[in-house]
């Protein structure tokens, strides 16, 4: 976006929020300082002159699974956990897939950690420009655990700068979903219908039948003012 001109940014880019959630424990301080750095890219991006009216950043605070329901119309996200189940229930044409699959993932760290793969110019130009505007603490330390110090971060272990070009281009997929109205509001009615599978209640009675195998216990009639 900064590389582009105004009438460029004008022409191809659609307006943008970026949501951030989640939670750091009390004494998890690479999870607090990762919290610092997004709040940081957000001040950043929410006041830069040429972006400021595209692009937002936001960090929600007290994230759960409520706010999920109320933050989330689709899905865009790597075949890895629950997401393989979401995307088994919403159907392919309504999640964004991205990203290196899991029987990529041994040979890829392994060819990172002999330096065989090289970031990609994009992805060294977020990561130059982040660490301008950031003021984090030990700000190296921290691209240090997703880029290649040693510890179990070392040669990019989640495979960030992998995924990066996969992450921009399936951006751009969801953008022009988004342009088409009818496609949109489709894919956002099958992600919440299809969410069902994932509840708790689901969960729950699945735990109750097939590993605590526990049977339901029917509780006798009581008088109408109890009743729930």
């Amino acid at each position: 976006m900064k590389e582009m001109s105004p009438e460029e940014r004008k022409a191809s880019f659609t307006p943008r929020v970026c949501i951030f959630g989640g939670k750091a424990f009390a004494t998890y301080v690479q999870a607090k300082r990762i919290v610092k750095f997004i709040t940081d890219g957000g001040v950043t991006v929410n006041h830069d002159p040429d972006i400021g009216d595209l692009l937002k950043v936001v960090f929600v605070p007290d994230y759960n699974v409520s706010v999920a329901e109320v933050l989330i119309p689709s899905r865009i996200g790597t075949l890895d956990g629950a997401n393989v189940k979401i995307r088994q229930e919403v159907g392919e044409e309504s999640f964004f897939l991205f990203g290196a699959r899991a029987h990529e993932i041994a040979g890829l760290r392994k060819e990172r950690a002999e330096g065989k793969k090289k970031k990609k110019k994009d992805y060294r130009n977020v990561i130059q420009n982040w660490s301008m505007n950031c003021y984090i603490y030990n700000y190296e330390e921290l691209m240090g655990s997703l880029e290649g110090n040693e510890g179990y971060g070392r040669a990019d272990y989640f495979l960030v700068g992998k995924d990066f070009p996969s992450y921009i281009e399936c951006q751009e997929k969801v953008d022009e979903a988004y342009r088409d109205l009818k496609r949109w509001t489709k894919m956002s009615i099958l992600n919440t219908a299809g969410s069902y599978k994932l509840s708790s209640d689901r969960t729950i009675h699945e735990y109750a039948r097939d590993i605590w195998r526990i049977e339901l216990a029917v509780l006798p009639n009581v008088s109408r003012e109890y009743k729930l």
